[in-house]
C-alpha cells in the first residue's frame, strides 16, 4: 500500500529552470535554478503553486490508477470480501471451558488443591511461615 502513497510525479516548468517533485500522499519538494530569481516573489510563487498542483494533480492519479488496477484483481476482491464475511460473521464457540471437575487427581481419585499463590510472588502475607506459632 505504501506503493500508492509514495506515487510520485515531477512536473517542470517549460523552460527547464524549475521542477516540483509530488507524492501521493502530499508530500512535495522544489528546484529552482538561480536563473529564475529574476522573475521575483510573485511570479516565482505563482509558477512554483501551479507546477505543485500540477505534479500532484498527476501524481494522485497514477495512484488512483494503481489502485483500480490492485482493487480488479479477482484474488484482492475474493480476500476482501472473505475478509469482511470473517468479522462479520458469528464468535467461534470456545473449544473448551475450565470446569473445576477437570483438576488433576491424586492416587487416591481426590482432587488436587489449587494453590493460589504464585512462584516469585512479592506478597509476603500469602508466604507468611509463622502463623499459628
Amino acid at each position: 500500500m505504501s506503493a500508492l502513497t509514495s506515487t510520485r510525479s515531477t512536473a517542470t516548468a517549460a523552460d527547464g529552470l524549475i521542477q516540483v517533485h509530488a507524492s501521493a500522499d502530499g508530500e512535495i519538494s522544489v528546484q529552482i535554478d538561480d536563473k529564475l530569481l529574476v522573475l521575483g516573489g510573485a511570479g516565482l510563487s505563482k509558477l512554483i503553486t501551479e507546477l505543485a498542483a500540477h505534479a500532484l494533480r498527476t501524481a494522485r492519479t497514477n495512484a488512483q490508477t494503481m489502485l483500480a488496477e490492485f482493487r480488479s484483481d479477482p484474488r484482492v476482491a475474493a480476500a476482501v470480501a472473505d475478509t469482511v464475511d470473517a468479522m462479520n460473521g458469528p464468535l467461534p464457540e470456545q473449544s473448551h471451558t475450565f470446569d473445576v471437575t477437570d483438576r488433576p487427581r491424586d492416587e487416591f481419585g481426590r482432587q488436587a488443591a489449587v494453590d493460589e499463590r504464585r512462584a516469585g510472588s512479592e506478597d509476603g502475607f500469602s508466604h507468611r511461615n509463622t502463623w499459628g506459632r
